[in-house]
């Protein structure tokens, strides 16, 4: 016995998960068919609700009738188990008792197995839950610009969640980066970023905050971007790192404009023309004195009807949260003589009454001499990242965090009785390099923040003698020494007397905005790599279309040297065999902004498609040529031909598919030229082939019908597959006698043909129409063709069915046993057994049929499961289990077996009702059937089988009777040994 020690009895007991000890059960071919209940503890019974007076020496079929129908395969799982004397631990579901439990099962000896249960199904339930909410989140986050995801901490980024937003991103499907199908989101982040962002998660998980970082990636067509990432660590009850959470976002177009701002007016105004921030310059009167393409998109204004207007006129602004005028940060910076940042709650109003959340800034502009001269403000459109924000704010706390804003320090500062930090923000740690816990043990550490030069700002604010109403800028020295810029918004705090107690306010840091004031200085520079290290050809022109300049790209993609060609036309360069008609620089020194698709082509005359953006490039109002920004589209191009040719044709035959038969249908009705025939033909016997054989082979057999009617049409015929196994050709200008000949040119076709390939015959079933005039549209010639095809196969069906069936039979017979004497011996003993039993002629007759080709369907089975030599896996022996129906499925397509086609179905089915396909029992299975089973596993087991060899009769007829009751009819084993041993004698 398995439990032997008193002891292990005791604690199995005890035991809160439920245990039970249990033996196989197998069928005379060693296959697991049961397994039986030797023992089980308590919480066995308490969890299923089986008493052990119940189970105990019963097979498990009986005391949960079905559990061999379930989802889940428990027989041949723990008969694994039993077999291999490996332990296994799972978790699944048990369909009789819908519950989920968490299974151990491992084996002491051979044939026999212990299992222990544990119920999950809550467990279960709350994770299925959870994946229901995360669904709904995803479909938020389906709709916000940029990705948001969820991964593993590794090296890897492994994606387990990822919004629809990483296609426009990173030009990789969602799908492609999920489990690092087919490449990881480390793949994509530049090298010199990968280990930056590593320890910038180690660092931000260490201290449970917010990271945020800006790193470069390659997209899938080799596009460097710059993008913005936020996120946070998702932790479990023991505070385990669980996932990633966060967003990512492309900020390439930002990161562009602040490195590529350049002095030179001409170069700006390239520069400012493409960038995708609308940028505005005044006077220092506030009258506008220039703009780009993009503040003329987002104000509604051209600058020829804003130049000399005052901004206001032109920018008008409110606040997006009460509706009333905003400050305009230009006027503020006039007053002031300091850049402004604008607010990004702020809403601009264009002309045309449309309404967008803008953000950016207002900066002043100087002279050669250092006078103030004007001011230029730079605003984007930052509408669907407000947006982004405020769905955001409205799903969960966890998807909340990505858009909230974290960058600032927040702070309450006590001035009495001793001061001291009361409240400092974990932005402190990423702004600061000091925790709060180390601002709430120092209370000097707001003068070691100060810098030394600008601590006397923090004294005056502290008396009170500096004003809290405007922000206070002033320099902060991190933990690590390096400086910052910090703007503070400071409120003060006063008790029920009014007396100032203490201080709470906002700091920011706007080191990046200090520097960007000096970026002006290298302008020039920044201008240089933009125009050398775009991945587009820029080239530039004068007034009479002259190149100026031109980029590396532009020298590699039309095969010209700068100095070749160099103040020569630029259609010198574009078009040297003189083959373009749509030149777009006139239409840029017309004053265009173009963006069109056209073709373009090298010095060697290869023709390049190309997207093409440009636009004029003006000086203190006067323009002095133009830009065209030029884009390889080559790629995308011919992807788009691509896609239209599988719109309309069929992907298997490679003919035309039903849509395009539909398209020329209407179109030659529209033209009327006569007259026109049209062609329906139907392949016979496909659906026997794919029933028996297997769709591969019948996709070969439909190609080949195919090529055969394609190489019988003329060049100018339409070939069409509008079904599984209908075919349409439209014949123009064909009168009908024209179209007989060609329709017993494709008879012939198929005839020589068969002639040279006998293992499958082609039959095709034609019908044609012909329309001589417009009385009558195509589509009714099509109906009358199609009529006339059915006729024709309807005539013919059965013979070709037949031909097709009796091939079948043919390679059954160099396949199987039939050769062997098999079917004789079934025969001979089944018709023996019948006479015994009574049976009538007609029965006898089926008996003798079915005895022959009873498995006619293992036609349709792989010679490597066939002929394999041992056991069946659980796959193999599901294919090699659907003979039975393929059989049947042949038998009924044949006039000469439609008879005995059920008992081809049900010669496999028990006694038991444990057989295939139906799982009927006892005398529901046909007398024919109980009689074949017998004799065919007899034959089996007495003659050599690839997976067994023959044993005597003795031994065999011992076998037939163990399975009498289960396998086979009692009754009829008793004729069925009375038989064999007359023959025998």
């Amino acid at each position: 016995m398995f439990l032997e020690k008193e002891g292990y009895k005791i604690m199995l007991e005890n035991l809160p998960d439920a245990f039970a000890y249990h033996q196989m059960v197998y069928d005379h071919d060693g296959n697991p068919v049961d397994y039986i209940f030797l023992e089980a503890n308590p919480a066995f019974e308490t969890m299923t609700g089986l008493t052990r007076d119940e189970i105990i020496n019963r097979k498990v079929t009986d005391v949960l009738p079905g559990i061999e129908d379930s989802s889940f395969n428990w027989i041949e799982t723990y008969a694994q188990v039993a077999a291999a004397g490996k332990s296994i631990r799972f978790e699944q579901k048990f369909d009789l008792f819908q519950r989920w439990y968490e299974i151990t099962a491992y084996s002491n000896k051979p044939g026999y197995f212990v299992t222990f249960f544990r119920d999950i199904t809550k467990r279960i339930e709350l994770e299925n839950k959870l994946r229901e909410g995360e669904r709904s989140h995803a479909l938020l986050l389906s709709n916000l610009p940029g990705m948001a995801y969820r991964c593993d901490f590794d090296r890897d980024w492994t994606m387990r969640f990822i919004s629809e937003g990483c296609y426009k991103l990173t030009g990789y499907k969602p799908e492609d980066l999920l489990e690092n199908r087919i490449i990881s989101l480390n793949d994509i982040i530049n090298p010199e970023y990968r280990e930056f962002l590593w320890h910038k998660w180690q660092e931000g998980l260490a201290s449970r905050e917010i990271i945020q970082a800006e790193y470069t990636i390659t997209t899938s067509g080799g596009e460097v971007k710059w993008v913005w990432e936020q996120g946070q660590g998702v932790y479990d009850e023991d505070g385990n790192v669980m996932a990633l959470e966060g967003f990512i976002t492309d900020i390439t177009d930002r990161k562009k404009a602040e490195e590529d701002l350049i002095k030179s007016e001409e170069s700006l105004s390239i520069t400012l023309q493409s960038i995708g921030d609308g940028v505005i310059a005044t006077d220092k009167n506030g009258l506008i004195t220039g703009m780009n393409l993009q503040a003329e998109k987002l104000t509604g204004w051209t600058f020829s009807d804003a130049e000399g207007h005052p901004l206001m006129e032109i920018f008008h602004i409110v606040s997006a949260k009460t509706g009333k005028p905003a400050v305009n940060p230009v006027y503020t910076v006039i007053e002031t003589g300091k850049k402004e940042a604008m607010a990004n709650d702020t809403t601009l109003i264009a002309r045309d009454k449309t309404m967008r959340h803008i953000a950016d800034s207002a900066a002043p502009i100087y002279n050669k001499e250092g006078d103030f001269a004007g001011v230029v403000m730079v605003f984007s459109d930052v509408t669907e990242q407000y947006r982004a924000r405020q769905a955001i704010k409205e799903s969960e706390s966890r998807f909340r965090l990505m858009a909230e804003n974290a960058q600032d320090l927040i702070y309450r500062y006590l001035l009495f009785p001793q001061p001291h930090f009361e409240y400092v923000s974990p932005s402190s740690t990423k702004i600061l390099g000091y925790t709060p816990e180390e601002h709430y043990a120092d209370p000097d550490l707001r003068f070691k923040l100060a810098y030394p030069d600008d601590q006397y700002l923090l004294e005056l604010m502290v008396k009170g003698d500096i004003s809290l109403d405007q922000p206070l800028t002033m320099r902060w020295v991190r933990k690590d020494g390096r400086l910052i810029w910090i703007e503070q918004r400071n409120v003060a705090v006063t008790d029920e007397a009014n007396n100032f107690i203490a201080i709470e306010g906002i700091a920011r840091d706007i080191t990046e905005l200090k520097e960007a004031e000096n970026e002006i200085l290298r302008q020039k520079a920044h201008f240089e790599a933009l125009f050398t290290n775009t991945k587009d050809a820029i080239v530039y022109f004068d007034n009479d279309r002259n190149i100026l300049n031109f980029n590396v790209l532009y020298s590699r993609m039309f095969g010209y040297g700068l100095e070749e060609v160099k103040g020569k036309n630029l259609s010198s360069t574009i078009d040297s065999f003189k083959r373009v008609t749509d030149y777009t620089s006139p239409r840029i020194l017309n004053g265009e902004a173009v963006e069109t698709e056209s073709v373009r082509y090298t010095k060697s005359g290869q023709a390049i498609q190309v997207l093409i953006k440009g636009g004029p490039v003006y000086v203190n109002g006067v323009m002095t040529g133009g830009y065209a920004i030029y884009s390889d589209i080559s790629d995308r191009k011919h992807a788009e031909i691509e896609l239209k040719y599988m719109s309309l044709h069929d992907k298997l035959t490679g003919v035309y598919n039903r849509a395009y038969f539909e398209e020329e249908i209407d179109r030659l009705d529209s033209r009327g030229e006569y007259p026109i025939t049209i062609m329906s033909a139907d392949i016979d016997g496909l659906k026997l082939i794919n029933d028996t054989m297997g769709h591969d082979v019948g996709d070969k057999f439909l190609k080949t019908c195919s090529k055969i009617m394609q190489e019988s049409l003329r060049g100018t015929d339409i070939l069409a597959r509008v079904g599984g196994d209908e075919f349409i050709a439209i014949l123009p200008s064909t009168d009908e006698k024209t179209g007989e000949l060609i329709v017993k040119r494709i008879q012939a076709t198929t005839a020589k043909y068969n002639k040279d390939h006998h293992e499958f015959p082609i039959s095709i079933s034609i019908g044609i129409a012909t329309a001589v005039d417009h009385t009558k549209s195509l589509k009714e010639v099509f109906k009358k063709a199609d009529d006339l095809m059915y006729n024709s196969k309807l005539h013919k069906g059965t013979s070709a069915k037949s031909h097709i069936i009796s091939i079948l039979m043919t390679t059954l017979g160099e396949r199987d046993y039939i050769i062997e004497g098999h079917g004789r011996r079934l025969s001979e003993i089944s018709n023996k057994i019948g006479i015994e039993i009574g049976l009538t002629s007609n029965q006898l007759d089926n008996l003798n049929l079915l005895a022959q080709v009873h498995d006619l369907g293992k036609v349709g089975i792989p010679d490597h499961i066939l002929f394999k030599k041992g056991p069946l896996t659980k796959d193999e022996w599901e294919i090699m289990r659907q003979h039975a129906e393929k059989g049947y499925r042949i038998a009924v397509s044949s006039p000469d077996l439609s008879g005995i086609a059920d008992l081809i179905l049900k010669h496999h089915e028990k006694w038991d009702g444990t057989g295939y396909p139906l799982g009927i029992r006892g005398k529901e299975i046909p007398i024919e059937c109980r009689v074949i089973s017998i004799v065919d596993a007899f034959d089996a087991i007495t003659n050599d089988r690839p997976y067994s060899k023959a044993k005597s009769v003795e031994e065999s007829l011992a076998e037939i009777k163990r399975c009498a009751g289960i396998q086979f009819d009692p009754e009829l084993v008793e004729v069925f040994a009375s038989v064999i041993k007359v023959n025998e004698s």
